[in-house]
């Protein structure tokens, strides 16, 4: 996680060297902008291990949340490659699912939906924490996550959400 604060840390440095400094008043009004819109897409980048070593993952998907006070309830749709994608070795899975942020800066999330791997179809369920970072208008969310497949495999992921 702290990789990740270096890179955000690395970006305001560098947007800086360009003239690009926000004041304190332009970072808060990017926060709030951000938690008042409901909608959002975002990218995963992460990775997988599990019986067959460690694979990338790379997904995308939209998140719907309704927020109280910056913390509330969302429900998300999720595309995701397990493996390189378009190749023999990539799995794909589809999920729905729910989030729940007891704090701003804190996700705890489940997610469910078929997992097609190697011509068969199999479910999965996935429970994900995750932090929560504020980059301008985009947040940087690094996550942990637990999956458990129909076919009695399991795996463990980790990786970066990157939210619009």
């Amino acid at each position: 996680m702290g990789r990740r604060f270096m890179i955000a840390a690395l970006i305001i440095l560098l947007l800086s060297a360009f003239g690009v400094t926000p004041s304190d008043e332009e970072l808060a009004a990017y926060e709030q902008s951000y938690y008042d819109r409901i909608h959002h897409v975002f990218l995963e980048l992460g990775s997988e291990v599990d019986d067959g070593g460690i694979a990338p993952t790379f997904a995308i998907g939209y998140e719907a949340y309704v927020h109280r006070g910056r913390r509330g309830v969302a429900v998300e749709v999720v595309g995701e490659s397990v493996g390189l994608p378009f190749t023999d070795e990539a799995d794909y899975f589809v999920g729905f699912g729910a989030g729940f942020y007891p704090i701003p800066k804190l996700r705890v999330a489940l997610s469910y939906g078929p997992l097609f791997r190697d011509g068969n179809v199999y479910t999965r369920g996935r429970a994900d924490v995750s932090g929560r970072f504020q980059v301008f208008s985009m947040t940087v969310q690094p996550y942990i996550r637990l999956s458990a497949n129909g076919d009695d495999s399991f795996g463990f992921d980790f990786g970066g959400r990157f939210e619009y």
